[in-house]
């Protein structure tokens, strides 16, 4: 069975009105039983997916270009890149999932270690 990290996903407060995309790509990959996402839901999703025993066989990061924006952003880039890195190193496949087509330095300093970078503009 191959397992996935899909990062972000968030733990939501149910008052609040969430973005149903990252809940519907987990589900696909867990329906037809040859694949599991392995990394729970989590206030910070960036931290929750440090430990390695939250790291599945594929990476898949969504709006991960956005990380600068979060609170504590620039902390946060900086240990996102240090993590793909260590990611490469321990031979797992990583996906980027762009959402803004607009050219971004996060990107730019990541390609070099990322298998794919997809688009979707």
């Amino acid at each position: 069975m191959i397992t996935f990290t899909v990062f972000p996903r968030l733990r939501q407060n149910p008052n609040e009105k969430n973005n149903p995309y990252i809940e519907n790509f987990i589900a696909s990959l867990n329906r037809e039983g040859e694949s599991s996402v392995i990394n729970p839901p989590h206030r910070n999703p960036l931290l929750s997916i440090l430990p390695p025993k939250r790291w599945g066989d594929v990476i898949i990061f969504n709006w991960f270009e956005s990380i600068p924006d979060f609170k504590y952003g620039l902390l946060q880039a900086v240990t996102a890149i240090c993590f793909v890195t260590v990611l490469k190193l321990a031979k797992k496949k990583i996906f980027l999932k762009r959402f803004f087509c607009r050219f971004l330095k996060i990107s730019n300093l990541l390609s070099p270690v990322l298998d794919q970078i997809i688009f979707h503009c």
